[in-house]
Order: structure tokens, then sequence, then C-alpha cells
């Protein structure tokens, strides 16, 4: 078993409401197990509520591969309750080991492989080859999406919901869920000759984890989660390395989103619809796409190793990594995604210098590699050439690349800027639905109201000048709610949907056993995953007279109880429709313990809803005062009675 201390971020509403939050907020060093989670999911829905129980545990999952494996960390003494998880197969703690992987099928064997060889990679081997790969180049200038293509993209996000104009949001910062489809393109018979061996998919698989791993790792809290979607030998017509690689791009590409089942509009659209979907499936924040494309050994791009779209939606690789190999595509890849989340390039170029400004914070990009330019910063950076003497495994983003991709903490509280928002409430009301209270103007007429709302972590300015979505603020903070009841404790909320995991989020709540004709005030607040709270001057509150309700007649004595000879009574008429303010005959009578009716305090007719008073002298209809004992006064309205009991004393 392969243990380690780690700093495991715990979900703060696992703490106190197991299995209704993915908060990780909560951050303390504990010892950990690395572990393999053997999966088979029928489905998407029994997938996702398997990653939920899963993490509700204290997992740190940062690979989930459906409908096979999840891989990371555990803290210790969870490895029993695990095994309820749904869809759970087995779990394999430390590496796993040849018998093992028996039992594994084929794709699972990659997972596996790809598994050992990220989390125990002391085996595997990253020749660098001579010293000419200082000046090999990893891409010319990211691309972005052409105007031609644009008008089709919006159409398909204007009926998602998506607001113009756009290129739509599909990775704008490096935080939170994503998701990834990985596409390995094969050409068909008479298309190419251009065919992936089985150990060339497993390297493949084993280095796209490894490049998203490397981002995992150096992201703020180790936060980063990782949903793969890998489609094997993807049917194209034509040989892509061989035709002209990006040249017809629009080709090999098309095929591969039509394959997938994304058939309208041009490939662009074809793209954004897949990230979209795939978002969906996996209840991710962002989505991009990587491809591989198959070639000789050592072929790539003319004059480069691979290329991106900023801001997405895909970026593309080949296997053979020109000179630096196969071995070394997740090196490649992580500076592809780096691109994919609007990082700029820091080796000498055109395009980018020390004052160019990218991302969501709008961030310098000032470890540009260029002689005497003055830039801020000069230290080995995966945004830099694809070899800089500096080994992939021990490489780290410089500043300013976590800056592109949203990870600067400007005042040093531990939570990235994007994070770290000012959360509020935007509602506040009774929830009147199906068995919900009846509500007029401030008064409930209900004894157990329950309430309804939306919070919100509220995103920061995006200030990304390369970005469509620039006009759209985004955060990927979870938010909760809480309640409490005339200044009370606070108390947790139940989510809407089942489970706090976004920044936005309906909340509900039930106030149970109120004292009758009584006023109350409810207070809600926000509480974001990494602990901001909705400042005091901005709580919801909510001030209420709570009545019985009004399908109910209702009969309350005021006076002490037992009493002397002056009884003050409340009474409240019902109407059967349980309408408020409706006139209906009403009728208060004094009873005795047998049943028979002593005299009658008030009749006539009476507003449903409405509190009214009488008092009672102690006597009977004849005047003659009752002797001390117990008595029932009660109400009729419509059919209906009820009493509440006084003691009479002398």
């Amino acid at each position: 078993m392969t243990k380690r201390f780690l700093s495991i971020c715990l979900s703060a509403t696992v703490l106190a409401v197991l299995g209704q939050s993915a908060f990780a907020p909560h951050c303390s060093a504990q010892e950990t197990s690395t572990v393999y989670i053997r999966l088979s999911a029928e489905d998407h829905e029994e997938w996702n509520e398997a990653m939920n129980f899963i993490e509700d545990l204290g997992a740190v999952m940062r690979h989930r591969i459906y409908p096979y494996a999840a891989m990371g960390e555990i803290p210790e003494g969870i490895e029993v309750k695990l095994g309820g998880a749904p869809a759970m197969r087995d779990l394999f703690i430390g590496e796993v080991t040849p018998a093992q992987m028996t039992s594994l099928t084929k794709h699972e064997k990659f997972l596996a492989r790809a598994y050992n060889n990220v989390y125990f990679p002391s085996g595997k081997q990253r020749p660098y080859g001579s010293p000419g790969e200082q000046t090999v180049p990893i891409d010319p200038e990211p691309r972005t999406i052409p105007e031609e293509y644009l008008e089709d993209i919006e159409e398909m996000a204007a009926a998602r919901g998506v607001p113009p104009p756009l290129s739509p949001a599909t990775s704008e910062f490096m935080l939170g869920r994503i998701a990834v489809g990985v596409i390995l393109t094969e050409s068909q018979p008479g298309y190419g000759t251009q065919d992936w061996a089985t150990l060339e998919e497993q390297i493949a698989t084993e280095e796209v984890i490894s490049a998203m791993d490397w981002w995992a790792r150096h992201s703020p809290n180790q936060e980063l989660r990782f949903s793969y979607e890998i489609h094997y030998k993807v049917p194209v017509y034509t040989e892509p390395l061989d035709k002209g690689g990006e040249q017809i791009e629009s080709i090999w590409a098309g095929d591969s989103f039509r394959y997938l089942g994304y058939t309208q509009g041009n490939y662009f659209r074809q793209a954004e619809e897949y990230i979209f979907d795939m978002r969906d499936r996996y209840k991710t924040d962002w989505g991009f796409t990587v491809f591989i494309l198959h070639g000789n050994p050592g072929q790539s791009f003319s004059g480069f190793l691979a290329y991106a779209y900023l801001g997405g939606p895909f970026n593309v690789n080949t296997y053979s990594n020109g000179s630096l190999g196969p071995y070394n595509l997740d090196r490649v890849i992580a500076h592809e995604t780096g691109h994919t989340f609007y990082t700029l390039d820091e080796y000498p170029n055109d395009y980018a210098t020390c004052t160019s400004r990218s991302g969501y914070l709008a961030a310098e990009n000032a470890n540009q590699q260029r002689g005497g330019s003055g830039c801020k910063s000069d230290v080995p950076c995966v945004m830099r050439g694809a070899s800089q003497g500096t080994p992939f495994d021990v490489l780290e983003p410089c500043y300013f690349t976590r800056g592109q991709v949203g990870w600067w903490d400007s005042d040093g509280d531990g939570i990235p800027d994007i994070l770290d928002t000012d959360p509020i409430v935007t509602s506040l009301a009774p929830d009147t639905a199906g068995v919900g209270p009846i509500a007029c103007g401030d008064t409930l007429y209900t004894l157990s109201p329950s309430f309804r709302g939306v919070v919100e972590a509220v995103p920061i300015e995006n200030r990304n000048p390369y970005s469509m979505s620039a006009h759209l603020d985004f955060t990927v903070e979870p938010v909760r709610a809480e309640y409490r009841v005339d200044g009370g404790p606070w108390q947790p909320c139940s989510p809407s949907d089942g489970r706090f995991d976004g920044p936005i989020e309906g909340y509900r709540f039930t106030l149970n056993d109120l004292s009758p004709w009584s006023y109350h005030t409810v207070d809600v607040r926000a509480v974001t995953a990494h602990g901001n709270v909705t400042r005091d001057v901005l709580i919801a509150s909510s001030r209420w007279y709570v009545r019985p309700e009004p399908t109910v007649p209702y009969v309350w004595v005021v006076s002490s109880n037992p009493s002397g000879r002056s009884v003050s009574v409340s009474f409240s008429p019902s109407h059967s429709s349980g309408a408020v303010g409706v006139a209906v005959p009403v009728e208060v009578s004094v009873y005795d313990v047998l049943g028979r009716k002593l005299t009658v305090l008030d009749a006539g007719n009476y507003l449903s809803g409405n509190l009214y008073s009488v008092d009672w002298n102690g006597t009977d209809a004849d005047g003659e005062v009752v002797p001390a004992g117990v008595y029932f006064i009660g109400i009729r309205s419509q059919g209906r009675m009820q009493a509440d009991k006084i003691i009479m004393i002398p």
C-alpha cells in the first residue's frame, strides 16, 4: 500500500450535511492512499451518483473515465464505505499489479497502466534526445475560430440560451471540473495507411492523462477534476498528416464529430455541441477536445508539433510528436491545453510580447522569452519551447502562466481571485407550491411555513481581451444557503435540485412547530465553497406573522391556564376552500367535560383566516357562575369544530 501526506480539500457541506454538496474548501494535511477505483456504470446518471458518493466521503478523484474508472487519493479509513458506491467493482490501493491487470478489459488496462505511470512514474523513460531539441517550436500562433463559422455557432448557442455575441464559453479559465474529449483519428481503408496499434493507444491514453495530471497537481489546492471520454480509432476519410494536416482540418475534424453524432452545421459548431453535451453528461464547468493524429515515426506538422485554438474548442497533437517522440507527448498536450485556457506562448514569436495580456484576469505575458525585451521574468515554463533542459515531471507553470489560466490570488488568502466571490441571496419567499403555506401580505397561514429562494456566487469581471464571451462574467465557485429564525443559530438549507454544486443554486427549508399568532424573522445567507459569507448588511430577511391554516377553524385560550373568572379567547374562522377573507358563519361556545353546551360567547359572520377575540366571565347561559373545573371553549365554522381546554379555579 502506498501512503503519503497530501493537502486534501474536504467538503464544507460534507462536514455538516453529508451528500449535499460538491464543496472542497477545507484543506488539511492528512494521510492518504493513492487508489484506482474500478467502476461499471450503466448510464451517466449512475456514474455521476458514484462520483458524488465517492467525493462526499472525502476522496479526491482527479481523473474520471466513464464508465470504467476513477483515479486519485482517499483519506485513510474510508475503504469499507467506498464499497457502497454505485457501480463499484474493485478498489486497488497503490500500484495496480500485473495479477490484478488480468481481470481488466483492454481499455481498462490502458487506464490502469496510465494510472501506474502517472502516480508511480519511477520506471517511465522520458528520452529528451539531442541538444537540437532546444530549438524545436511546439506550435505556431494559437488560432481563433474564423468569422465565417461564427454565425452557425451563435445559432447553436442561442438555441441553448447563451446570450450573443459569442463563441460559447467552453474554457474561460482552468478551475473547477473539466470534461476532456479525446479523439484518436483513424484513416479508413482506401484513404490511408496510418493505423493505431494497441500499444500506441495505451501510450496516447497515458500521455493525455499525464498532461492533465500535471495541471491538476499545480492547481490551487489541487482542486481540478477531469472527466474523460476517450474515442479510439475514430474513422476519418483522409490521412490527416499525409494530406496537409491543419490545411484539411475541416475534413478530418468534421468526419470525427459526425461519427460522434454531431451532424448539424460546420465542424466548429459540431465541436461546440459535443463539448456542451459532455459538460451536461459529466456535470462539469468546462470542456474541450484533444485530437491526436497518427503518423510515421518522427512525423508532425510542417515546422511544428501541434496547435490549438485560443480558448477552445480543441487542440490538435500528433502521436509521433516529431523529434520528441510519443513519450513526451504529455508536455506538448499540456502546452496546447494552456492555449485552450487562454495562455500565450512565451518563446520568441511575433504575436505575443511581454506586455501582451490574456485570460480572464488579463494577466501579463511577462515571462516571454525574447532577448533584451525587459520582461519581468525569465524562468522555465510549459508555455516556452518544447525542451528547456527541465524534465516535464519537475517543470512548473510560471507566475504569469498561472495568471492567464486564472490561478492568481491577489490578496493571498488561499482562494484564487475568480473563486473569491461575494455570495448573495437573490430571492427569499414563502413556498406556496403544493402543500406550502398560504401567504397573504406579511401573514403566513400555517404553523410550519416553507421557504424557497436562490443564492449566487457573484463573479468578478471578465477582463479577457481575447474572449468573445468577455461581456459575460463567470465563476465556478459552488454556493450553498443557510437560514436562521429570530436571530438564532444558522442552519443548513436543502438544495432544490438535491445538491449544492454550482455558483447559482436554489434552496428550500421548512420551519416546524411555531407558536400560533406569533411574529418571526427569517434570515438567509449564502456561503461559498471556500467559506465566503454574505455580508451582514446584505443578509436577506423576511418578517412574518404566523397563524394556523385557514382550512381549519382555530380557537385559543389567551389567558393564563388555569385561570380565574376572566378568560380571554382568540379565534380564527375557516373556509372549506382554504380561502382567506371570505365571510363564514361562526359560533364560539363553552362546553363542560360531558360535552354539554353551557353558553354561546359569540355568533355571526366573520372573515376566514383573520384573528378575532372574545371574553368569557365564567358564567353559563343563565348568568350563573360555573363551578371550578375543566371546560372547553370551541369554535364551529362550516361544519368543522375545534376546541381548547381551560381549567377554572376559584
